[in-house]
């Protein structure tokens, strides 16, 4: 059925499935008796699918699919990889969050490997329609734009001023945008969305810009060794936060929400190595939390 739809036509179909056009028809004649309804109907240039038969595709592709995805597991169990979790993450998850929950789980389950594909979320989600990655990480897309997947909001992902932990603004008592604007700022280099909140921030409050970069390891060391301050989406930088050597400057952006979290595919049961993974992500949350 399905690549009778891909292609609508007999004809076409059956030379993809490399069987004659006389033993698909007869196939299908088969599968509508077993289902009670017609599936396709004859049109001047082939076939196209009835109502009922939108239904019986619909399944038909879903069948495919968890078959696709028992294939692949059983194939990872045969060479001796069920230990390895397939995790798509967005850039700051993957810069800022996975290298933390990489040492946790070689200290604490070595034989656990992650698999990461580091892209947008709505990069991602087709890879985890497919079954290719279990979960992703990061910043999650309104509900009604991920309603296939489960939604788990573990964390928020604010655009915050950071500087490294003996920057001198930390010496005010309080702080405004006057205190904000006698210093200089690097900005990273990041998605279209990320880069536009940051630079409607930036505008809003009349900072002084000094430098624009991808290399999130040269932002980095800069702020650890200058007085210059970043604008950022917090957890890119979560592994220094939780050590103390960034801190979070006390002022409150005028940004959006941004929920974040995992999401996952709603018909999987965790396997026991993706259950390790997901347990500590919840562990360092917990200790973010606490540090804050």
């Amino acid at each position: 059925m399905d690549m009778i739809e891909k292609h609508q036509s007999l004809l076409r179909a059956a030379h993809a499935l490399g069987v004659t056009q006389p033993a698909l028809t007869r196939t299908l004649k088969e599968a509508e008796d077993v289902l009670g309804g017609r599936i396709f109907e004859r049109h001047a240039r082939g076939v196209r699918p009835t109502a009922f038969g939108n239904v019986a595709c619909a399944a038909a592709r879903r069948v495919l699919l968890e078959v696709e995805r028992l294939d692949h597991h059983l194939d990872q169990f045969l060479a001796g990889e069920a230990s390895v979790v397939s995790v798509g993450a967005t850039p700051p998850a993957a810069i800022g969050i996975l290298p933390d929950i990489y040492e946790t789980l070689r200290n604490t389950a070595p034989e656990i490997r992650i698999s990461l594909t580091q892209g947008r979320t709505e990069d991602l989600m087709p890879l985890l329609a497919a079954g290719e990655i279990e979960m992703i990480i990061g910043r999650l897309p309104p509900s009604e734009d991920a309603s296939e997947f489960v939604r788990e909001i573990l964390y928020n992902e604010p655009i915050s001023v950071l500087a490294g932990a003996r920057h001198p603004i930390f010496e005010h008592e309080t702080i405004d945008v006057e205190t904000l604007r006698q210093y200089t700022y690097i900005l990273p280099t990041m998605s279209r969305p990320v880069e536009r909140e940051i630079d409607v921030v930036a505008t809003k409050l009349s900072l002084t810009i000094t430098l624009r970069s991808s290399a999130q390891p040269f932002l980095r060391e800069l702020l650890h060794a200058s007085d210059h301050l970043t604008i950022s989406p917090h957890f890119t930088m979560a592994g220094d936060l939780r050590r103390g050597t960034i801190r979070r400057v006390a002022f409150d952006l005028p940004s959006p929400p941004r929920p974040a979290g995992l999401l996952t595919r709603p018909e999987d049961g965790m396997r026991p190595t993706t259950q390790r993974v997901y347990s500590a992500l919840l562990e360092y949350f917990r200790s973010l939390q606490a540090a804050e």
